[in-house]
């Protein structure tokens, strides 16, 4: 199942019951979704993990391999700024539209391997395993320039 199934079957149960006799069904609701979220107790088979967990393993060593070509983009948001924008903006959604948050800065699996084994002290060259990119979707992020306030962006890939 994709990971986005579960967000697009809240909406579309949200959006058919509107108006029903529930009283949980009246409430506003939103489906929540961190654009690549990271933070204590995460798994480590998620990339932002998995690429600190590789680049501690491999210290010292001339190569460093991604996932996918390397070239594809995350925009990674720690869990805390997740919570404060779920709570930001959950009473200004009423349409039972998915939140998809992120801060708006893209950076590549390979560009995040150099960061990370640069912070445990090497500059490995960074090589991609496959040819097959991988794409996120997002529309709310945190706008730095507004002060840090939660905005709707668009859709990117």
């Amino acid at each position: 199942m994709s990971k986005f199934a579960p967000v697009a079957l809240f909406v579309y149960n949200r959006r058919e019951h509107v108006g029903a006799t529930s009283a949980a069904l009246e409430r506003n609701a939103l489906a929540a979704d961190p654009s690549s979220g990271y933070g204590e107790d995460q798994d480590l088979t998620y990339p932002f993990p998995s690429i600190i967990k590789r680049a501690i393993a491999h210290a010292g060593e001339e190569q460093l391999t991604v996932w996918g070509t390397g070239d594809q983009m995350r925009d990674f948001i720690h869990i805390e700024d997740c919570v404060d924008g779920v709570l930001a903006t959950m009473d200004k959604i009423d349409d039972a539209d998915a939140l998809n948050l992120s801060t708006g800065i893209y950076t590549s699996f390979k560009q995040f391997a150099r960061m990370a084994a640069e912070a445990v002290g090497y500059s490995p060259e960074v090589i991609g395993l496959s040819s097959q990119p991988a794409w996120r979707v997002r529309t709310w992020r945190l706008h730095q320039e507004a002060g840090g306030a939660w905005v709707r962006s668009g859709y990117h890939v």
